[in-house]
């Protein structure tokens, strides 16, 4: 168990600026070590958001987890300190759970949320990622980014949740396109079944950040509903805009 936890901390050491990504076969091939048990150790060190797995590439690079270990952590701590009671907030209004969710390369990250008190309610695990593309909470971001960042995405194999995901460049450029008209992003069933979730984008200084989002179960939340909550998601993404400087922690 030691060895194994050694090595594991090893094969983490090796994503530095020298070599930022590294495949299970480069890694077993610099430690001279078994590919089974590399490849057991990078999927463990993924499932906890250390590491990041491009799907095309294969390839591995350093996952949102390694802030909270860093010197980035205060900064991680300050900011979801400022955003939470804003979740709360919206919470509240909307009697849907909220989260907010940070642009970190071609993924979107959960950095806080507040799940609704309803006995049936959508949960999101703190720290989770998904790409750009998949679902309102990240296509809310990569509508705002610049088209070179947006093809560059769409480039790479896109990844089906479930059989509502968008799964085409087409169909997602479309997509995108009615997000950046109405100013917020729209899905039903693409990430999780049967839950329906909305997003505004955070933006400052014409950059885009992060997202914030409404959701629940689809039979509770209904066309009148997503009006309602649009309006309430526009009143805090103005407050979020306005009251904190974004830029201090991420840019």
């Amino acid at each position: 168990m030691l060895k194994t936890v050694d090595l594991a901390l090893k094969v983490l050491m090796q994503f530095n600026n020298e070599k930022k990504k590294w495949t299970v076969n480069e890694l077993a091939n610099h430690f001279n070590e078994n590919i089974t048990k590399i490849y057991r150790i990078c999927v463990t060190l993924e499932n906890n958001n250390f590491l990041i797995r491009d799907e095309e590439t294969k390839e591995y690079r350093l996952g949102l987890a390694i802030s909270y270990l860093s010197s980035d952590l205060d900064y991680a701590k300050i900011l979801k300190e400022l955003v939470h009671p804003y979740l709360i907030s919206l919470s509240e209004k909307t009697n849907e759970s909220t989260f907010f969710t940070l642009k970190k390369d071609d993924q979107g990250f959960i950095l806080d949320s507040c799940e609704s008190n309803n006995a049936i309610r959508f949960a999101v695990k703190v720290g989770s990622s998904a790409p750009l593309y998949a679902g309102a909470t990240y296509r809310a971001i990569l509508a705002f980014m610049d088209e070179e960042e947006i093809n560059q995405i769409l480039s790479k194999k896109l990844e089906k949740f479930t059989q509502y995901s968008k799964v085409t460049k087409e169909e997602i450029l479309e997509s995108l396109m009615e997000v950046k008209e109405n100013k917020f992003a729209l899905s039903q069933g693409e990430l999780t079944p049967d839950v329906v979730a909305i997003a505004v984008p955070i933006i400052q200084d014409g950059v885009v950040l992060a997202s914030l989002t409404v959701a629940g179960p689809s039979y509770r939340i209904n066309k009148i509903k997503i009006r309602e909550i649009t309006d309430d998601l526009f009143k805090i993404q103005k407050e979020l805009q306005d009251n904190i400087n974004f830029g201090r922690f991420l840019l």
